[in-house]
């Protein structure tokens, strides 16, 4: 540490010890061995010793080199959540962990001018930005260290040997490179005296990398400073090739399905064939399809998302051949995916359009591949579930009496069209609605206790029983005012949702949201929070927007309905529900959701009038002219207006002086 630093360090010390109270700063100070008359170390002992600060001796690389500390670092810098997840990503797909990695990364991007701030959070924009971010200048030079000593037929194996994976095969190498598998031994025994690789326990023919972040960097090596972006070079396409080339000797290409290769195989596919989807698109359609019907029925919907969209891709690929059957496969596959994630439905409606021009385009050459009035009812089913989440309910209603009337209808599209029927019913039609619904679980209930269902179609049953019971709970609760009767529907629907061959944990998150909703309504406060808690862990958990959005004005309220109930005013519930409301804020205009936005206003209203502190109004006053400019508040319906409207009417109370402010807005909402 120079002599400006340490004076600056010195600094700090004195003002942390003796200008605040209960602070929780943390500094972590990393070395080489230094001599006891070293003055930072002397510094610190002497500190420590007079108890000014408190000494921990027990931090050690192991501690530093932490995954966990990447999202705390991310937390605490009080990044939004979207950009958390990108920068979890980027640091993962580098086997980044130490914080002087990360805070480097930062630095670079602060430097790029791709960090703004929003609110008291900060947002990368640009999400897609960081994939071309060069790593840092201390993670190269780690890497540089690393590889000093190692020639360039090593480097080049090892580069080949990160792209195939973890861990990877010496054969496949040796075949790879044309060496004696032998002489690939001696070579990488260079690699495992430097703990670049190991040789794996157990397991003939076996190594892998030491960990995570030295794959990361080696994987890497294909960056190009000049243009700023990892660029796949023509040894690396070779890879590629040959990786496929030896894997399909041992499978038929035309005729082996999703459950004939492992999950690690398959995803090691759908890479090495994306990366030269020009020249092999049929395989890329394939091995990504594959891929991402395995990671969608293990629950992994992002990543399966990912791989569907590589696969869609490929099909438009000149020279692709995949027939009319797996791209119409595809495409059903996807838009479900799609809508099970929670994405916006009318990226569904693409896809599903998409569908339905294949099937036009094709006329009748094809048709004994596959049953087309199967696939109409199938594309109009999605149709229906799309339109009603973008609440289109006339749209949906059609859809779903289109499939209700066909002559040729299985009993799951059967059920599903009902269940998205009763969905869309107005709703003041209550009773209606209730009936519907009703009527729904005990078709699907008739339908399994006769028996003579594969488990695919029951456990697909199970999955709309679910969807049902969580809907009936919200009709009870909100239509027919009755929380009691409403909670066992939650519960049933959670239990199904946990079952191992459904678990479905935005199933299960919806019905803890019903719970607390339940118990919010009886007054049961601290059980809402438990509840709206496990809902917004498992929407974060999944980058479930809608539940991150609406559980957050929840806890809001919850927190600002303890502290008005309070004997004496409580700072800290109202901040706690300030806090909650603008997270909610953030993740609705990160997805531009009018609805979410103006309930995260109100509340956030709610929470300065109720606690007379007008301290947040300038921030939130700030959001609200963004709301208006952006047009958005022109689109939401009544009942999100309205609350927003009575919020801005309650300002004019407590604080006179904002009365003109207020009129403007009330009247930009009208």
């Amino acid at each position: 540490m120079d002599q400006e630093t340490f004076e600056l360090f010195k600094l700090l010390l004195d003002m942390l010890s003796n200008n605040f109270s209960n602070n929780e700063c943390c500094f972590i100070l990393t070395s080489r061995p230094v001599e006891l008359s070293d003055k930072v170390k002397n510094l610190i002992l002497e500190l420590g010793e007079k108890e000014i600060i408190n000494l921990s001796t027990n931090i050690n690389e192991g501690i530093l080199e932490n995954e966990s500390i990447v999202k705390s670092l991310l937390q605490n810098l009080r990044f939004e959540f979207r950009s958390q997840q990108a920068l979890i990503s980027y640091f993962s797909s580098l086997g980044v962990s130490r914080p002087l990695h990360v805070l480097q990364t930062l630095a670079t991007l602060l430097k790029k001018k791709m960090i703004e701030p929003f609110g008291d959070r900060f947002i990368i924009p640009n999400l897609d930005s960081i994939q071309a971010l060069p790593p840092s200048s201390d993670y190269k030079g780690m890497l540089n260290n690393l590889l000093g000593e190692c020639d360039e037929q090593l480097i080049g194996i090892l580069h080949c040997c990160a792209i195939i994976g973890q861990e990877f095969k010496v054969s496949l190498v040796a075949d790879i490179f044309k060496i004696d598998p032998l002489e690939l031994l001696e070579i990488l025994e260079e690699a495992v005296a430097a703990k670049i690789l190991i040789d794996v326990p157990d397991c003939d023919d076996v190594y892998a990398f030491a960990d995570k972040r030295i794959r990361g960097g080696i994987k890497f090596l294909a960056y190009d400073e000049h243009s700023t972006r990892f660029v796949t070079t023509q040894r690396v396409r070779i890879y590629h090739k040959r990786f496929i080339s030896l894997k399909e000797k041992s499978l038929n290409f035309n005729d082996f399905t999703a459950d004939e290769i492992d999950n690690e195989l398959a995803q090691a596919l759908a890479y090495h064939s994306n990366s030269i989807k020009d020249v092999f698109p049929d395989k890329a359609v394939k091995y990504n399809r594959i891929a991402a019907e395995q990671s969608y029925a293990k629950g992994m919907t992002s990543n399966a998302i990912e791989l569907y969209l590589n696969s869609v891709n490929a099909t438009k690929i000149v020279g692709c051949k995949t027939n009319i059957k797996v791209r119409l496969d595809l495409y059903i596959s996807y838009s479900k995916c799609l809508l099970d994630a929670q994405k916006d439905p009318n990226e569904a409606l693409t896809i599903i359009d998409e569908a339905s021009d294949a099937l036009k385009e094709d006329g009748h050459s094809t048709l004994a591949e596959f049953d087309p009035a199967w696939i109409k009812n199938e594309i109009m089913t999605l149709r229906s579930l799309a339109c009603y989440r973008l609440r289109r309910f006339d749209e949906s209603l059609s859809c779903s009496k289109n499939v209700l009337s066909s002559t040729v209808i299985d009993v799951t599209q059967k059920c599903r069209a009902q269940f998205y029927h009763a969905a869309s019913l107005p709703s003041k039609e209550t009773e209606l609605r209730k009936k519907e619904h009703i009527k729904v679980l005990n078709d699907i209930d008739d339908a399994i206790s006769k028996g003579g269902l594969n488990d695919s179609i029951r456990i697909e049953l199970l999955k709309v029983k679910s969807e049902a019971l969580n809907n009936l709970g919200f009709i009870f609760l909100f239509g027919l005012k009755k929380p009691d009767d409403a909670l066992p529907f939650f519960k049933e629907a959670a239990e199904l949702n946990e079952m191992p061959q459904i678990n479905d944990q935005k199933g299960v998150g919806i019905s803890h949201g019903g719970m607390g909703d339940c118990y919010k309504a009886k007054g049961e406060l601290s059980s809402a929070e438990d509840a709206y808690k496990i809902n917004l862990k498992i929407s974060a958990e999944n980058g479930d927007f809608q539940g991150i959005c609406r559980m957050n004005s929840m806890l809001g309220k919850v927190c600002l309905d303890k502290a008005i109930l309070g004997n004496e005013p409580n700072q800290e519930l109202y901040s706690q529900a300030s806090r909650y409301y603008e997270d909610s804020l953030t993740a609705a205009v990160s997805q531009n959701n009018g609805i979410n936005i103006a309930f995260a206003l109100g509340g956030i209203i709610e929470v300065c009038v109720a606690s007379k502190n007008n301290k947040s109004f300038d921030y939130v006053l700030e959001e609200l002219d963004k709301f208006i400019e952006s047009g958005l508040c022109k689109a939401i319906p009544e009942f999100a207006r309205t609350p927003l409207k009575e919020s801005l009417q309650n300002i004019k109370t407590i604080f006179p002086e904002l009365e003109k402010k207020a009129n403007g807005y009330i009247k930009d909402l009208d």
